[in-house]
């Protein structure tokens, strides 16, 4: 994982990096969850825009019971 910066990345490229994530204690059920990603800049740690002026897009959503 992360083996690959984000500068080595070709236009249109798919890059596969795994990462699991942990529900807080906090997220019960019943409800529904989304999972929203973006890239931030090493140097500053701003969040980095996209092309189309947003800074995250969302990949999907969950059902938590």
């Amino acid at each position: 994982m992360g083996l690959r910066p984000t500068g080595a990345w070709q236009a249109g490229e798919e890059v596969l990096d795994r990462h699991g994530l942990l529900l807080p204690t906090t997220a019960t059920g019943p409800g529904e969850l989304g999972l929203r990603i973006g890239l931030y800049d090493s140097q500053s740690g701003q969040r980095l825009p996209l092309l189309d002026g947003q800074d995250a897009i969302e990949l999907g959503r969950c059902d938590i019971e």
